[in-house]
């Protein structure tokens, strides 16, 4: 009996398929992962749901920034400067002439400190038939102070309007307004030593009040016809200063 060094060949064997990465290789027969079960190249159903969901996430995000954008740009667009609607004149109107419904309109400004005392677009009928106590020219911006109320054209009988311009120290710091009553004093010129100051009128009805860059302030006075002259006079010679009375 021959004998061999070597032992007796054994079953024949398949050796796996091995690629460049050995068993790990994507196909390799006999590849395995996690605990031993054969590998998938699929991904995972976990992953991809996971995947599907942030996606879904991100464009639902967009959509809703997107149209929070387009509202906010309307609403910025339709709040634009705050305006107010006011009442202006179509035609002039000369000062102790009635209002008609014809002279006013409507228009629509800025709202600023500057419509205080403008008459407001609510107000339109309620001003027909009051008088204008000053020249009002065509265009203007009706205020509540510029009218007398509805009745006869002023002055009536007996009455007249003087005008005064006084500088500061003739008339209260803070002014007078229309409608104001006040004292009309005057210092009689060329008095030396004790000033004793002249009762002019002692009582009088603001009519109408201006302010003038030179810094003086024209002030109308509705007094007595008795009363228009002297105080003309003084006014003439700019000696005439006011008292508001209570």
């Amino acid at each position: 009996m021959t004998q061999h060094g070597g032992p007796p060949p054994g079953p024949a064997t398949t050796e796996p398929r091995r690629g460049r990465f050995g068993l790990a290789t994507p196909g390799a027969a006999g590849a395995t992962v996690g605990n031993g079960g054969p590998r998938s190249d699929e991904p995972p159903k976990r992953g991809r749901r996971r995947a599907w969901l942030v996606a879904l996430v991100v464009v639902v995000a967009a959509m809703v920034f997107g149209a929070a954008g387009v509202v906010t740009g309307r609403v910025t667009a339709d709040h634009g400067p705050a305006t107010v609607d006011v009442v202006a004149l179509t035609t002039a109107v000369p000062a102790f002439s009635s209002l008609r419904a014809d002279q006013l309109r409507v228009v629509t400004i800025l709202q600023t400190s500057s419509v205080n005392g403008l008459v407001p677009a609510t107000g339109k009928t309620s001003v027909v038939g009051r008088i204008a106590r000053i020249d009002l020219p065509p265009g203007a911006l009706l205020r509540s102070a510029e009218l007398a109320p509805a009745g006869s054209p002023w002055p009536r009988a007996g009455q007249a309007l003087v005008g005064l311009a006084l500088k500061p120290g003739q008339i209260p710091a803070e002014g007078v307004n229309v409608g104001d009553v006040v004292a009309a004093v005057a210092v009689p010129p060329g008095q030396q030593g004790q000033v004793v100051p002249v009762m002019v009128v002692p009582r009088a009805r603001v009519w109408a009040v201006a302010a003038n860059p030179q810094n003086v302030v024209s002030v109308t006075l509705l007094v007595t016809q008795a009363e228009a002259a002297p105080l003309a006079g003084y006014a003439d010679l700019g000696t005439v200063s006011l008292i508001r009375l209570a």
